[in-house]
Order: C-alpha cells, then structure tokens, then sequence
C-alpha cells in the first residue's frame, strides 16, 4: 500500500513539471511564427536597394562623377601686337539739328577721305554710334525780388563715334596726327587698343603647352598620392585672357612737326584648360 502511494505522488509531480513547460509552449510558438513571417523576394531587393544607396551616401559623400583627379593647366605667350583699334569721336554743334548734323558730316567725311587716302580700308572703319542731344544755359534772371536762373535751349550737340582698325602700326602716330588736324576741334581721341590680327597662329601651341602642363600636375599628384593615372575623363578650356605691357598710348606736345609717339609694347596671351583624370 505504502508502494503504491509513493508511485501516485512521483506521477502527480511529474505531472506538474510537464504542465509548467507546456505553459511557456505558447510563447515561443508565436516567437517561431513571428520569426517565419512570408516575405517577398520583391520586398528583399527593396531592402536591400536602401541599404546600398544609404551605404553609398554615408560613405562616399561626394558626388561620384567628380571622383578622380583633378587640375588645370597654363600656358602662356608673349607677342608683338599687329594691329592697333583706334577709338575717335566727332562730336559738333549747330542751332538746330540739321546744322548740327551737317556739321558733323562734315568733319566726320573728311576723317573718313584721310584714312582711305592712307590705306585703311573701309572694312576696317566702322560707327558705332551717333548720339543727338540738345545744349542747354542757364542765364540768371533779375526778378522784382530774386534773381533766378532758367534753362534756355541753345542748340543741339551731335557726337560721333568711330572704330578704326589700324594695320600699319608703325605710321599709328602720324595717322592720329592727320585725323586731328583734318577734323581740327571736333576730334576726340577715346583711347587706343592693340591686339593680334591673327590669334590661330598661336592658339595651337597654346592649347598644346596648357594640356602638357595639365598632364604633368595629374602624375605629380598620383605619385604622391601613391595611386595610378588613368584616362582622361574630361577636358575643358577657359577663354584666353591678354595683358598689354608698356605704355600704349602717349600723346604729347612738341616744338617740331615730329608725329604723336606711340609706344604699342608687348601682349601676352594666357590659355587655361582644366581636366579630369581617372584613378586606376
């Protein structure tokens, strides 16, 4: 009797240990559901599309076109300029607009006879404005109490302005000497440019020397990065710049009949490219 007593408790605890693992049953169950949850391979490529974008954003945090190596290159030229711009301006008065006007066709045709007679070209002479205004003064005037000024119109004033290509730089000062004197007071000088007529003769040289010059920088910067040049992924150029050196225009009053001196210097043309290159 006492045997079979201790065989009803021993069944009565093992009893109770199973239930109480059967308890936590439940749980995990729903942890294995929850960690077999169907997912499509379409919301797996989304996923992991984020990832790699996110991935590439943080790490990179530059713009991948611009990855690579980057300088620019100069080359430079110092020249003799063959041609000289000539800026002039007629400028006359009248009462009216007409005189005015025929005033100024006056003078303005006899610069335009001097320069052709000296070989300038008519494609080489061009206006480039012709400005009407009317004059004004202003006279006092005796009131009863106060003296007061007035406009009045005078007249009216008619300005001229002429480009003038000069290709004989040489006679430049006796040319200015002959328009001065044929257009007597109604000339003005605004100013004299050189320049080269013929740029392209130069232009590849330039272009050449920049690109040279570019490449050069690029393997110092890769050796001393430790990496290799590759290609070249892009190249593109600045305008050319020029610079005058020298006095370009002095005009001075002598004694003797000698022409206006004319000093033309130097010019020097810059040419920049900038180029990209990739790291192999």
């Amino acid at each position: 009797m006492i045997n079979i007593c201790k065989v009803f408790v021993y069944a009565l605890g093992i009893f109770a240990i199973v239930s109480c693992f059967n308890s936590n049953t439940p749980a995990q169950e729903d942890v294995e559901q929850i960690q077999s949850l169907p997912v499509s391979s379409d919301q797996i490529s989304s996923l992991r599309d984020e990832n790699v974008v996110r991935s590439t954003t943080v790490s990179n945090g530059v713009n991948v076109s611009n990855s690579g190596i980057w300088v620019s290159g100069e080359a430079s030229i110092e020249i003799k300029p063959d041609i000289a711009i000539l800026r002039v301006g007629v400028e006359t008065e009248g009462l009216n607009t007409k005189e005015a006007l025929n005033n100024n066709s006056k003078y303005a045709g006899a610069v335009l006879n001097y320069l052709k007679q000296n070989q300038v070209s008519s494609d080489d002479i061009q206006t480039t404005n012709i400005n009407i205004s009317p004059r004004y003064e202003y006279p006092e005037f005796t009131g009863p109490s106060s003296t007061v000024r007035k406009q009045v119109l005078v007249g009216y004033r008619v300005y001229n302005s002429v480009v003038i290509k000069v290709r004989d730089i040489d006679n430049l000062g006796e040319l200015i000497d002959g328009v001065t004197e044929v257009g007597r007071d109604s000339i003005r000088v605004n100013g004299i440019e050189f320049a080269r007529d013929d740029t392209e003769k130069f232009m590849d040289d330039l272009r050449k020397d920049a690109v040279e010059n570019a490449l050069d920088k690029a393997n110092q910067f890769a050796k001393y990065s430790g990496v290799s040049l590759g290609g070249l992924i892009r190249l593109s150029e600045s305008p050319v710049s020029s610079h005058s050196s020298g006095d370009m225009f002095e005009m001075r009053a002598f004694a003797s009949p000698a022409s206006t001196p004319i000093q033309e210097g130097t010019l020097k043309y810059t040419l920049n490219v900038q180029a990209g290159f990739a790291i192999e």
